[in-house]
């Protein structure tokens, strides 16, 4: 089997030199939900992440979501938490220090935060 290179992209460049968006992960969709869960965040405590200083206690306070049974947890958004709604799975919203207390770990589709595994 042959191995395709990769290469790392922020989203605004990869749409600068033509990338589409992928129709399985749905990145767009993750990016909205991550954008919605800051601007909470900011409302909530006055302020942006970088403002504060407190970027990695915000991705503490950005809620995810466990699917019963799974070993990862997500961000809304995520088309792996999208599938599982749409199979009627039960989910749980909580924290990121919650979900690794629980021995979980966060999505590789999505990006949910991974914050510090000691220290939650």
């Amino acid at each position: 089997m042959t191995r395709r290179a990769t290469e790392t992209l922020a989203v605004a460049e990869a749409r600068e030199q033509g990338y589409l968006a992928c129709t399985s992960c749905r990145p767009d969709a993750v990016l909205a939900a991550r954008t919605e869960d800051e601007t909470e965040t900011e409302t909530e405590t006055g302020g942006s992440a970088a403002e504060t200083g407190d970027g990695e206690a915000a991705a503490e306070r950005v809620p995810v979501t466990v699917v019963t049974g799974q070993r990862r947890y997500h961000l809304r958004g995520c088309q792996v938490l999208q599938d599982a709604e749409e199979d009627d799975a039960e989910t749980v919203e909580t924290t990121p220090a919650a979900a690794r207390g629980e021995g979980l770990t966060p999505c590789r589709v999505c990006g949910a935060p991974e914050g510090d595994p000691g220290g939650g």
